[in-house]
Parts: C-alpha cells; sequence; structure tokens
C-alpha cells in the first residue's frame, strides 16, 4: 500500500510503497524519480534551523548510482524521524 504525502505544491508529491521510493515533480509537465529499497546504502535526516521552528526536515537517500552528490531527498517533511523510521521498517522488510 503507498503512502503518498502532498507537499502542497502543484505536481510535488513523494510516496513511498513495499518495494521502493517515487518522487514526482514538474513546474510545467511531471518527472519522476525512484529507487528501490534493495539500492539504498545510507538513510538519513536533516533538520535545519529553520526546520525546527515548523517540526519538518529532510530525508536524504542515498545509492551506489546517486552516491551522495545527489541523493534521493524528501524536503519539508513534517516528523521527519517518524517518517524516517516508517520507511526504514519498509526498507528492512524487503531487505530480509
Amino acid at each position: 500500500m503507498p503512502f503518498i504525502i502532498n507537499k502542497g505544491y502543484k505536481n510535488l508529491y513523494y510516496a513511498y510503497t513495499n518495494k521502493r521510493l517515487i518522487v514526482r515533480k514538474g513546474a510545467f509537465g511531471n518527472s519522476y524519480d525512484s529507487l528501490d529499497y534493495k539500492n539504498i546504502t545510507s538513510v538519513s535526516v536533516q533538520v535545519g534551523f529553520l526546520d525546527r521552528n515548523t517540526n519538518t526536515g529532510s530525508l536524504r537517500f542515498v545509492s551506489p548510482s546517486s552516491h551522495h552528490e545527489h541523493p534521493l531527498i524528501f524536503a519539508n517533511i513534517e516528523n521527519p524521524y517518524q517518517e524516517m523510521n516508517k520507511i526504514k521498517e519498509e526498507i528492512n522488510k524487503t531487505n530480509v
């Protein structure tokens, strides 16, 4: 069952399923980025100064193909640590 986060921007959605992460974005059209859980090598939460005031943060997912320079990012996520824990549970289910 997918979980979708609408960030309030017209074409920006984040989703995670039982197999992968998906980002849909685009100002005039839609483009998609996805990352299979089996390819994720690193996950992290970043909470900046402004994020602390709004209880938001960014979730970063790194794979061998994305390297650390271009990770898949879910930005401005409410309760980022709780969301990261939910996604890690899905990752762990597929990597068993």
